[in-house]
Parts: C-alpha cells; sequence; structure tokens
C-alpha cells in the first residue's frame, strides 16, 4: 500500500501502527519518528502539492482539519478523486478515535485497538496524577493566532 500523510499527527499515528515503510510521502513538518525526514515531501500542510501527490498514485492519503485552510486540501483531493481518509481531532478521545479509524483503513484493526487500550491507561495514570496537584499551575498557549486558537475545554 502506498500511503501519503498531510500532517504530523496523522504520520505519528500511521507510525504507532506500524505502517511507515508503506509512507511514499509527507508533509514538510513531518519529523517524527526521524526516519520520515528521509522521506519526500509534498509541501507545507497549508499549501500541499497537490501535483505531486497525485503523481505518486497514492492507495490512501491521510488528510487533517486541524488547522484552518487544512479543508483546501480536502476539496482538492476530493476533485481529483483520490483516496483519502481526513482525520479532524480536537481532543484526546479523538486522538483515539482517529486511530481506530485509521486502523480499519489500513486492516490493523487489532493492533489499532490494542494502542488505544494503552494510550487511554496512560492518560489514566495522568488524570490520576494530575488530581492529586493542590495549586496547578495556570498556562495560556496561543498556538495560532488567526482565528486564534488554543488548547482548552474539549482541545
Amino acid at each position: 500500500m502506498k500511503i501519503v500523510s498531510l500532517c504530523p499527527s496523522n504520520t505519528e499515528l500511521l507510525a504507532y501502527l506500524g505502517r511507515l515503510d508503506d509512507v511514499a510521502a509527507v508533509d514538510d513538518s513531518s519529523d517524527w519518528p526521524p526516519e520520515v525526514k528521509q522521506l519526500p515531501n509534498v509541501g507545507p500542510d497549508l499549501h500541499i502539492d497537490m501535483d505531486r501527490v497525485e503523481a505518486l498514485k497514492p492507495d490512501l492519503v491521510v488528510a487533517s482539519l486541524s488547522v484552518p485552510g487544512m479543508e483546501r486540501n480536502v476539496e482538492e483531493l476530493k476533485r481529483r478523486g483520490l483516496p483519502h481518509l481526513v482525520l479532524a481531532s480536537n481532543s484526546l478521545e479523538d486522538i483515539a478515535n482517529d486511530l481506530l479509524q485509521l486502523g480499519e483503513a489500513l486492516g490493523e484493526t487489532k493492533k489499532a485497538a490494542d494502542l488505544v487500550r494503552r494510550y487511554r491507561a496512560f492518560l489514566s495514570e495522568y488524570r490520576e496524577r494530575a488530581a492529586t496537584v493542590a495549586e496547578p499551575a495556570r498556562l495560556y498557549w496561543e498556538w495560532w493566532p488567526r482565528p486564534i486558537f488554543t488548547p482548552g475545554g474539549a482541545n
């Protein structure tokens, strides 16, 4: 299978599923695991070179809606008739669901379910630890300026 990943988080999910050997290209921000830096890149996530993606003749393009503007990539994938899966996580639970969805698309449902079980156990452990903190730190982190995008609430 030939896969193109258009977002670092998607590339990481592919790595967790053990499918990096199937990845033909990534966006230019994908940098983990380190071996993905050797893969061809198809441009920045907001300006993907769709001609290059199409030329690779992928069996699956894993797109994202994690940043405003990425919907243009999805529209172009549809226009070109390229097989794709769109992941759009806004919460920790969405990440688990994306992993399950990607696992299903790749025929890795058992592996994805095991990874999600371990992921949820990890989160549970840290929620328990956080509950014991008497005075939690306060932090404002602006990830994206327009529109303002900051962690909090569901994300």
